[in-house]
């Protein structure tokens, strides 16, 4: 059995948000995800949850899903994330990871919402 002390849950970097419990005066949080600590793989994450909706959207579109599953999706976020990975990996080495402040914007990296090799 593993279990993990409260220090450790409680020094992670959540992506949480706050919500009413309908009926009472209550909240809670909720912990959608966890922020990687390393820089390329935090800014995977930020460039997979900014988009993925758009691509999502676009791939039904084109391709008429109106039923989205894992079975008729999971190979479409397979490439997203790939083309991700592979801009990333381009970035690094050519001049530095152009990093995504999602509170501001893009700061100029491209939509995937578009790229029609995805699909």
């Amino acid at each position: 059995m593993f279990v993990l002390s409260n220090h450790r849950v409680s020094s992670r970097d959540f992506k949480s948000h706050i919500t009413d419990i309908e009926g009472t005066q209550y909240k809670i949080r909720r912990n959608d995800y966890i922020w990687a600590e390393d820089p390329q793989v935090r800014e995977l994450q930020k460039r997979f949850f900014a988009e993925q909706s758009n691509v999502l959207e676009e791939f039904c579109k084109r391709n008429n899903v109106r039923h989205p599953n894992q079975e008729t999706i999971s190979l479409m976020y397979f490439k997203f994330i790939k083309q991700i990975i592979e801009d990333i990996k381009f970035e690094v080495a050519s001049d530095g990871l152009v990093t995504t402040d999602l509170a501001i914007g893009y700061n100029g990296w491209r939509s995937y919402g578009s790229i029609k090799e995805l699909f």
